[in-house]
């Protein structure tokens, strides 16, 4: 590790710190309690499709290791929730970390954005899944405000997968 980023890194955890001082420790440790063991549960089942990820950059990264495939992974997640860069400096910082690994720079741009249109369509089926067990479950909602709010998230889901289908197709992922 570099002396820049030991300073970096040292800086992050006195603000980490900081910040957990400033809003009362014992707070947070209470609410923290309050969680218990299903916090960890949770945090544990995310390593799932994180590791499936890694695994399918991999399979697209040949001749990477899967330790290089799971930090480019990381390191992109970290990125979309850390920085304010909405989901953008994730599939960037992968696609670089995958270069520095040795992987040539439009080979790690396919690789990502074929990672992140297929996490995309993961997500999309579990929404639409989700929508499926709503319609089931909402006994105590009326019919019409049911029926309409369904098409309503299936009409922003279709928008959102058309729209990304025309960037493609419009070539705003090319070189």
């Amino acid at each position: 590790m570099s002396r820049a980023a030991t300073w970096a890194l040292s800086a992050g955890v006195l603000l980490f710190i900081g910040v957990l001082a400033s809003q009362g420790l014992s707070a947070i440790v209470a609410t923290l309690a309050l969680a218990g063991w299903g916090l960890l549960l949770v945090a544990l089942f995310h390593l799932v499709p994180l590791a499936l990820d890694a695994a399918a950059i991999r399979v697209l990264f040949a001749g990477g290791s899967m330790r290089d495939a799971l930090l480019a992974r990381w390191a992109g997640e970290s990125a979309n929730s850390l920085m304010p860069a909405g989901q953008i400096g994730g599939p960037v910082l992968m696609a670089r970390y995958l270069v520095r690994r040795g992987m040539r720079v439009p080979d790690a741009a396919a690789a990502i954005t074929v990672s992140t249109t297929l996490q995309t369509m993961g997500q999309i089926a579990f929404a639409l899944l989700g929508v499926a067990l709503l319609g089931a479950q909402a006994s105590h909602v009326s019919l019409p405000a049911l029926r309409a709010s369904s098409l309503i998230a299936s009409g922003l889901l279709a928008l959102q997968v058309g729209g990304f289908y025309w960037l493609q197709r419009r070539g705003i992922s090319a070189n």
